[in-house]
């Protein structure tokens, strides 16, 4: 059983990055400090596909059902306060939500639903958003969990930048 649950993530992994062409150079970066320290790849024109390297930012999204209003403008300040470029264009998402009270399996586990609901309202607005403005590409493929290091209502979110 164990055997077929790998071939089976190993095959969805290959599909999320079939098109991503990731080319063996080292993006180069550049940091910025604020509050938190984070590490913005350039996007390079000549290159497509999902940038392997994620900026990593802090979002602080109270309640257990936020509005999807709510977390977009959320992530929004967040890359606003850590300089992320306006340019830059996210493929793929992963949402870590922090931790209520004790490290514990139910506070994790609570944890993991907050991130999901993130997560699904930023595939919502990925896909309804057709503007040329928008930071989220339209298939935008999200990823949810918990981090313990992170404590309530903060949120941990690791963007992968996509080159168009």
């Amino acid at each position: 059983m164990a055997g077929w649950l790998f071939a089976d993530l190993a095959l969805v992994l290959f599909l999320i990055f079939l098109p991503s062409d990731v080319s063996r150079e080292v993006p180069p970066t550049t940091t910025t400090t604020t509050t938190t320290t984070t590490t913005n790849p350039d996007a390079k024109p000549q290159e497509q596909g999902v940038v392997p390297k994620p900026i990593e930012i802090l979002v602080n999204i109270s309640g257990d059902s936020p509005t999807q209003n709510q977390v977009i403008l959320a992530l929004e300040a967040a890359l606003e306060i850590n300089n992320v470029s306006p340019d830059i264009k996210f493929g793929v998402i992963q949402v870590l939500a922090g931790i209520r009270g004790e490290d514990s399996l139910e506070n994790r586990d609570s944890a993991s639903n907050r991130a999901s609901v993130v997560a699904k309202l930023l595939e919502k607005t990925a896909s309804t958003d057709l503007s040329s403005q928008s930071r989220l590409k339209s298939w935008l493929y999200t990823l949810s969990g918990s981090d313990k290091k992170v404590q309530y209502p903060i949120m941990k979110m690791r963007l992968f930048p996509d080159n168009e």
